[in-house]
C-alpha cells in the first residue's frame, strides 16, 4: 500500500513528465480493492454462546465451531484476523477490526482451554524460543526512499524543464525515508526470546534481559491505525508490565503475537 500510495502522490505532484499516467490506474484500482475488503469486514459479525462461536459474512454461509471442537488458533497479522480451526472444515475468522475485539478474544480463551495447552506442549515449543517483529514496513519504506533517490539522481543527469523543485524534493524525501527506515531496523528491540527463567528483548544493537520475577503481567493491547479519523487497521502488540510499574511494548510478531503471550504465561506459571 505504501508503494501504491507513493506512486499515486508522485503522479499528482509531478505530473506525467515523471510518471506516465498508465501507472496511476493500477494503483488506484488496488486501493479500491483494499477499501472494498475493509467494507466487507465491517459488514460481517461474530456471535458467541455457551456452546460455540459463529462468524457471518456477506454472501457466505455462516461458519460455526463448538468450543470443544476448536483445536488450534492461527493468527494472520497482515490480514488482521484470528482463525479458529477444528478437525475439518473452514475456520471461524475473528477480525481485529470487529467491535469489542479484546472482549471477544477473552471469551475465546476462557472457553477454549486447548489454546493455552498448545503453548505448554513440549512438541510445539522448545525453549529458548525467539519471536521476531515483522520488518516489512521498514523494508518497504527503505525501498521507497531508494526509488526517490534513484529517480532524483536520474533527473539530475537528465534534467527536465520546470521539474527542478520536484527533483530536490525527491532527493530530500529519499534521504529522510532511508535514514528513518535504517534507524527503525537497527536501533529498536525488534525481537523477543522466551527462556526458562526470563524474557529477552533484543535487536541488532541493544539487548534487555527481564527475569520472570520482575514481570507482573503480560497483556495484549490494540492500537487503531487511522487516517483522518477513519480506522483502516488494528495493531495488536504484546506489552510486558513490570512490578516497578514500567510498561515495555515488545511489539507485534508476524502471526505469533498471541502465541508469544501464551508461551510467556505458561512458562512463568
Amino acid at each position: 500500500m505504501a508503494i501504491l500510495g507513493t506512486v499515486a502522490i508522485l503522479f499528482f505532484v509531478a505530473g506525467d513528465a515523471v510518471l506516465p499516467s498508465r501507472l496511476l490506474w493500477p494503483c488506484l484500482f488496488a486501493c479500491v480493492v483494499f477499501c472494498a475488503r475493509d467494507l466487507w469486514i465491517a459488514l460481517g459479525s461474530v456471535t458467541v454462546d455457551s456452546v460455540g462461536i459463529t462468524s457471518k459474512r456477506p454472501a457466505r454461509k455462516p461458519r460455526r465451531l463448538r468450543w470443544i471442537d476448536i483445536r488450534r488458533m492461527h493468527e494472520r497479522t497482515t490480514r488482521g484476523v484470528l482463525e479458529l480451526h477444528g478437525d475439518s472444515g473452514q475456520p471461524v475468522q475473528v477480525f481485529y477490526m470487529l467491535n469489542d475485539f479484546p472482549t471477544l478474544r477473552d471469551i475465546i480463551y476462557y472457553n477454549t482451554h486447548v489454546l493455552m495447552a498448545n503453548a505448554a506442549d513440549a512438541s510445539r515449543t522448545s525453549l529458548p524460543m525467539t519471536f521476531k517483529q515483522d520488518g516489512t514496513d521498514q523494508t518497504v519504506w527503505f525501498c521507497v526512499g531508494m526509488l526517490c533517490l534513484i529517480g532524483g539522481a536520474y533527473f539530475i543527469v537528465n534534467p527536465l524543464k520546470g521539474q527542478t523543485a520536484y527533483v530536490f524534493f525527491a532527493l530530500a524525501a529519499g534521504c529522510w525515508l532511508c535514514a528513518w527506515a535504517l534507524y527503525q531496523l537497527l536501533w529498536p528491540l525488534n525481537a523477543l526470546t522466551v527462556d526458562h527463567d526470563r524474557v529477552i528483548l533484543h535487536g541488532m544493537i541493544r539487548r534487555l534481559d527481564i527475569p520472570f520475577a520482575e514481570i507482573a503481567n503480560v497483556v495484549l493491547t490494540e492500537t487503531p491505525v487511522a487516517i483522518k479519523g477513519i480506522v483502516i487497521a488494528v495493531r495488536v502488540s504484546l506489552v510486558l508490565i513490570l512490578k516497578n510499574g514500567k510498561q515495555l511494548d515488545a511489539g507485534t510478531f508476524k502471526d505469533q503475537t498471541h502465541f508469544a503471550r501464551d508461551l510467556i504465561d505458561v512458562t512463568r506459571s
